[in-house]
């Protein structure tokens, strides 16, 4: 969310972990994303499938951390942070901090936060550009007045504990709040703008810098562990996949785990949110033992330098290094390897309108994901083991050698239906796919008869002309930042 206030005194900010308050409301969210994509593949039960723009912002998995990280490279860095808690109660803390404060977010919560009295809020959907500029701003203090309330915290408060009622019913309600009473306590604790920094940040002051270079959820996985919060969970996700076959993220789980394993300090396990079948469900990833993980870092660093050097020794364009490793990690994994027709129109961004498309792309989309993770990972142990010696410490420092300058999201993941920038010589990268089945002991698999691309552009379009109906059919945001709204 983003909050310019007085000059020199801007900030956007990005929620660097959630309350565990919110679990619910984040697994109901994820579920029914779920069903989205369950009804969206039951529309196109044969092998066509069209562009899933239907899904709206479920086709953005990675949204947020490629927002921050765009952020992060712009004329903006210096005033976006991740804050180590809700971005919510952080905005709210700079508003009092600052005079005639303005705040910009999706959130609707932010509005009912005690301000000064000239603080406003304006919500990203309230926002429009054409033909010009206009903001439709909410003042919580007017609004109090006019409704001769203490707060909108004593409406909210009536409006979830009997949703049935009138707005005026609801603003009488709240009026003869009981403003002692335990439950009301409870509550509007949660809307509080006394904020605090964690008590590591004062015992490891340089850990700030590299906290600031996470994704969100991983950002929130590494504030759980260095909190020793005892159970820690990590919300991956929701990739566009089919779902009629097993989570794209049993890709790169050994990557994931070795990621969780380095900053395990006194917990068994963590518990992953993830798609199975049609559902979320809860998988518990345990912990190796040190051993192990020393033993799993030194064979990942030897293979991804051993990797480095097997490109570089064929001239492998280097916007394709990572997504042709995640190609060997998904192969790996795989009792069979896709036909090599298929890794080029994935590589390339040659949408064939086929279910195997989405969901190899959404298998290598996991494997890289859980490859940034580990990065991240990583940055932030050798922080807090920057006097360690030993092999644990070399090998981890060897991975950091080779990850630590792993492309941007932008740079290298894309939805179905979005072609990438030229690749290359397509016969090149066709030898070097086959030579990378060979190197991993793959047989290469006999290719189907391709569909001509006139048959493939009549499918196209008659693809497109159900869509449009399906589209038509339902109201959609023409708001550019409807899709920030979503996690």
């Amino acid at each position: 969310m983003f909050h310019p206030v007085a000059r020199l005194r801007s900030a956007i900010s990005f929620d660097g972990a959630l309350p565990t308050s919110k679990q619910n409301e984040r697994v109901s969210r994820l579920v029914q994303n779920v069903k989205k994509m369950n009804t969206f593949r039951n529309s196109y039960k044969t092998l066509a499938c069209p562009i899933p723009t239907l899904l709206g912002s479920v086709t953005h998995a990675f949204l947020a951390p490629a927002l921050k990280e765009a952020l992060s490279n712009s004329d903006f860095a210096a005033i976006t942070r991740i804050v180590p808690g809700e971005a919510d109660d952080w905005c709210a803390s700079v508003a009092n901090e600052v005079s005639h404060p303005i705040i910009f977010t999706s959130d609707t919560d932010l509005i009912l936060y005690r301000y000064p009295p000239e603080c406003k809020v304006v919500f990203f959907k309230d926002v429009e550009f054409v033909p010009s500029p206009v903001f439709s701003a909410y003042w919580p203090t007017n609004i109090c007045g006019r409704l001769e309330l203490e707060n909108l915290v004593t409406l909210a408060h009536t409006i979830i504990g009997r949703p049935w009622g009138t707005l005026s019913e609801h603003v009488k309600c709240a009026q003869d709040v009981d403003l002692e009473s335990s439950e009301y306590l409870e509550f509007s604790q949660r809307y509080t703008t006394v904020v605090q920094a964690p008590c590591y940040l004062s015992t490891h002051p340089e850990l700030d810098v590299v906290l600031q270079q996470l994704d969100v959820r991983i950002s929130e996985y590494v504030h759980a562990a260095l909190d020793s919060i005892p159970i820690r969970s990590v919300y991956l996700p929701l990739l566009v996949e089919d779902a009629n076959q097993a989570s794209a993220w049993n890709c790169g789980q050994n990557i994931r785990t070795l990621a969780y394993a380095l900053l395990e300090r006194d917990c068994l396990y963590v518990q992953e949110y993830r798609r199975k079948a049609h559902d979320i469900a809860v998988q518990k990833v345990r912990f190796e033992s040190l051993r192990e993980t020393q033993s799993k870092a030194a064979e990942l660093a030897r293979k991804a330098n051993a990797w480095m050097q097997w490109t570089a020794h064929r001239d492998v364009p280097q916007e394709l290094i990572w997504q042709l490793f995640s190609v060997s990690i998904v192969t790996i994994e795989q009792t069979r390897a896709p036909h090599i027709s298929l890794v080029l129109r994935v590589l390339c961004g040659d949408f064939d309108n086929t279910w195997n498309f989405i969901q190899l792309t959404a298998r290598l989309q996991a494997a890289l994901y859980s490859l940034r993770m580990l990065a991240q990972c990583i940055s932030v142990w050798l922080v807090l083991n920057r006097e360690s010696t030993g092999e644990l410490y070399d090998a981890v420092d060897e991975l950091h050698a080779v990850l630590k300058n792993f492309p941007a999201i932008a740079d290298m993941f894309i939805v179905p239906g979005q072609a990438r920038t030229s690749v290359g010589d397509e016969e090149s990268l066709r030898r070097t796919i086959e030579e990378l089945y060979a190197s991993i002991d793959m047989e290469v698999p006999t290719e189907v008869k391709k569909m001509s691309r006139a048959q493939r552009k009549l499918e196209k379009r008659k693809l497109a002309k159900e869509e449009e109906k399906q589209m038509s059919s339902q109201q959609r945001s023409n708001n550019v930042f409807a899709i920030l709204g979503m996690e």
